[in-house]
């Protein structure tokens, strides 16, 4: 069976005919996979980020609620339905299929919503960064804990205090994870600095640094930068996502 794709669409003002792409819905073999503009996480919607779409918060998320809980319950023809009978400023459109293909339907999902539906806009590097560690751990299917503080302690006979990581994941051990600029050695040194911190204190033995390779473009400084990490830390390179998530679930089976 391929997989057909559906647009969701928005239209502020009917008169004007002119519909924006809000969201996409996958089906697949397996079930749906739907990702909407401004929703963090399936059913959490970040008010901030549909502020383009002139919509109030609480209208857009019950949409969004729509859309999800007919797909769970593989009643889309009721979407179909309805738009015909009640057209209204939401309405889908059966867009595409795709019947052979390597990459996985998440991939798939991404990379259409990406292409269709997600407003073009200039990302600094950071943003970037931090756009594809989001989606590894979105194609991981891991929701980690966002700013975890562990104990640590700066010395053998010091004492023991708190510091802070980026991500913290829960596995049958703590798994603690760091966003880590290869940009500047200052970053990656502040990074192994909190890990001994952390070893020192004895509770947590796996570390991960999220890193972006294209960052350095020279082979030597690269291994130069990774070096200090590699002793403490398993690295991985958010540029390739799927392989990046593929290593992310191997270290946590372990």
């Amino acid at each position: 069976m391929g997989m057909k794709w559906h647009l969701i669409k928005y239209m502020a003002d009917p008169r004007r005919r002119e519909p924006r792409n809000v969201g996409l819905a996958l089906e697949t073999s397996n079930g749906w996979l739907l990702k909407f503009v401004g929703e963090e996480k399936p059913g959490l919607v970040n008010g901030q980020k549909i502020r383009s779409i002139h919509l109030q918060k609480d209208v857009y998320t019950s949409w969004v609620e729509y859309y999800r809980r007919k797909a769970d319950s593989n009643r889309w023809s009721d979407v179909e339905r309805l738009n015909v009978s009640k057209p209204g400023n939401f309405f889908t459109e059966l867009a595409g299929e795709i019947f052979e293909t390597d990459e996985s339907a998440t991939v798939i999902l991404h990379r259409l919503y990406s292409e269709l539906v997600e407003e073009p806009k200039q990302l600094s590097p950071s943003e970037k960064f931090h756009a594809r560690i989001r989606q590894v751990f979105e194609l991981a299917q891991i929701e980690p804990q966002e700013h975890v503080r562990v104990p640590a302690k700066w010395t053998d006979t010091g004492e023991r205090v708190d510091v802070e990581f980026d991500f913290g994941y829960q596995n049958g051990q703590l798994h603690v994870m760091d966003a880590v600029s290869i940009t500047r050695m200052t970053s990656v040194l502040d990074f192994k600095a909190r890990l001994d911190a952390v070893e020192r204190a004895g509770k947590i033995r796996s570390f991960v640094a999220f890193c972006s390779y294209s960052q350095v473009e020279n082979a030597d400084r690269l291994e130069e930068l990774l070096r200090p990490l590699e002793k403490g830390a398993r690295t991985i390179d958010v540029d390739d996502t799927q392989n990046a998530a593929d290593t992310l679930v191997s270290i946590m089976r372990h």
